[in-house]
């Protein structure tokens, strides 16, 4: 599937699945409803595996746009398995693909590959409504979101380490007073700067980050 044929129809609707499963059709051939009727190539009035099937407006289908979807397998009793995007049945919906048994119902007739041309999709094709070109472009969009969501966790892992080590520093401070306490306040002095000191060492990057969140969080 060539990134072009991304850009021929409407992301979501069923056109796009269509022409996904058929990448043999040609551009803008309209909405779903014109494509009969603007179709070059060869055509059917009775289903065939491969075909897409053009369904008109109104009845089952959009009033005012009609439907189309992917022909999979006919049936013994005349009805055939359609695989089709933005139809709410059977899980399916808009950008996402369904498979139901279709009758003759509101049929337009049928549009067949050229010559020489694979009626089946490509493995590549079909899959939850993603090609290649989807994949480039939320890969491109998701970047980003992953970007800035690592750095989230990071930073906000930084300032629980910051924060569990201050919350630390607090008891380990109590404890040197107390132990402290019959040296005298210069052996209570010097005892709190090397402890203070030794931990700002260890922490030093948790605390630089955190001081940057906040920074960030409060401008």
């Amino acid at each position: 599937m060539s990134l072009a044929s991304v850009i021929r129809y409407t992301w979501g609707q069923c056109t796009y699945g269509a022409n996904l499963l058929a990448s043999w059709l040609p551009q803008n051939l309209g909405d779903a409803w014109e494509w009969f009727a603007n179709y070059q190539g060869p055509k059917s009035s009775r289903p065939v595996p491969g075909a897409v099937v053009v369904y008109g407006r109104g009845g089952l289908y959009n009033r005012d746009y009609g439907h189309v979807a992917f022909v999979e397998k006919v049936n013994s009793d005349g009805t055939f398995i359609v695989k089709e995007m933005n139809n709410a049945v059977n899980g399916g919906g808009f950008g996402r693909f369904d498979e139901r048994t279709s009758t003759m119902q509101g049929v337009e007739g049928f549009l067949l590959p050229p010559a020489g041309v694979s009626a089946m999709p490509d493995s590549n094709s079909g899959s939850g409504g993603l090609n290649p070109g989807d994949l480039l472009l939320g890969a491109a969009g998701a970047a980003p979101g992953a970007l800035f969501g690592a750095a989230g966790s990071v930073a906000g892992g930084a300032f629980q380490d910051a924060l569990g080590w201050f919350l630390g520093v607090i008891g380990d401070v109590a404890g040197l007073v107390f132990k402290a306490a019959a040296g005298g306040a210069g052996a209570l002095t010097g005892s709190l700067i090397n402890y203070s000191v030794a931990e700002s060492r260890k922490h030093i990057v948790a605390l630089a980050v955190a001081a940057v969140v906040l920074v960030v969080a409060f401008t």
